[in-house]
């Protein structure tokens, strides 16, 4: 079967792709809440540079720019597009802060239930992460101020990123597709004066949101990698080719290299989606449930006597806790919006078929 027939069907390694990446972002996260961040495989590989949780926000936001550019492709509106993403996104993102918050207000917090339930700050954590604009990370009298679920930091933002995509498309930037590799050329240049500290002030003010510009660039790869799908051949000699330069770049271009793993972390994921054959067929796409709730239960496992346990075991011990959530989040939740997101688009595709698409 070539690329693009396998384009238009589920004969890829996505789902095993995220999968992969929510372990790896859970692994990761087990040596943070443990304090021992430079002791994980890949901080000690690259002298503390890198986390198992970089590769794993690599491919996830690597595949989101893809897939996100594909659905804006096949939507047959801007309704249908917002309605599928809202659909995939919020309600599992919604009983995710519900759990949370009842179960820290009841089993955890030092407060009386009805005094946290009312908090300023419990209101905030729910209304803010439900409102796919910010994040609120502290729930009062828990985990003793620690951030309760880093990870949601990552989903506002990625809503960022639809917009603007979907504004790249709507100004019909994806028929003029140079306009967009020009704009990631100079994305790039602006990467290396950021890191060669040109712009001092922005350096200064920007400094803490440095790593959100990667993310952007691997969004934009991603799509970019979707719009020259027909173009794009996956092949084990590019891949090498890029292993080498990569190398190379990590020994005598450090300043710049996040750039270059980008090039080779996003085309290692598409070529692991579509360039081998798929290697499991999965009934359950557990990798957003996995993501939402692993680590508030890491949390929850590491004081309530977690911390005498050895790390492998604890991993062990989070990650089968961490597979049943997932597990009801996709049957109870997840599954059944992707459904009813299904008939809607059926719906919608009924009463469009005979007028332009947008």
């Amino acid at each position: 079967m070539d690329y693009n027939s396998r384009l238009s069907n589920r004969n890829n390694n996505f789902d095993l792709l995220r999968l992969v990446a929510a372990f790896l972002v859970l692994i990761s996260h087990c040596f943070h809440i443990r304090g021992i961040r430079n002791l994980e495989p890949l901080a000690r590989l690259t002298s503390g540079s890198y986390l198992l949780s970089y590769i794993g926000l690599a491919i996830f936001f690597t595949i989101s720019g893809f897939l996100i550019c594909k659905s804006l492709v096949e939507s047959y509106s801007v309704k249908s597009f917002l309605l599928k993403r809202f659909l995939r996104i919020w309600p599992a993102l919604f009983f995710n802060v519900v759990v949370t918050v009842l179960f820290v207000g009841i089993f955890i917090s030092s407060l009386r239930f009805a005094e946290f339930l009312i908090h300023p700050q419990t209101l905030k954590y729910f209304f803010v992460n439900i409102s796919l604009l910010h994040t609120s990370l502290i729930l009062p009298g828990s985990f003793n101020g620690q951030r309760v679920n880093i990870p949601l930091w990552t989903i506002p933002f990625e809503v960022q990123l639809y917009f603007l995509l979907l504004l790249a498309f709507l100004m019909g930037l994806f028929k003029r597709k140079m306009i967009l590799v020009f704009a990631g050329l100079l994305y790039i240049l602006f990467l290396i004066g950021f890191y060669r500290q040109w712009f001092p002030f922005l350096n200064k003010a920007l400094d803490q949101k440095k790593y959100y510009f990667i993310w952007c660039l691997y969004f934009l790869a991603g799509a970019l990698l979707y719009l020259y799908k027909d173009k794009i051949r996956f092949k084990l000699s590019i891949l090498i080719v890029m292993v080498v330069v990569c190398f190379f770049a990590f020994r005598f271009l450090r300043p710049y290299f996040d750039i270059f793993l980008c090039f080779l972390l996003s085309y290692s994921t598409l070529f692991v989606a579509y360039g081998i054959p798929k290697l499991v067929q999965l009934n359950a796409d557990l990798s957003y449930g996995i993501y939402l709730y692993a680590y508030p239960i890491q949390l929850v496992v590491e004081h309530s006597g977690g911390k005498n346990l050895t790390l492998p075991v604890y991993i062990i011990l989070v990650a089968l806790i961490t597979i049943v959530f997932a597990f009801a989040s996709w049957f109870l939740i997840e599954k059944k919006a992707l459904s009813f997101k299904n008939r809607s688009q059926k719906k919608i595709s009924g009463i469009l078929s005979a007028s332009p698409r947008f």
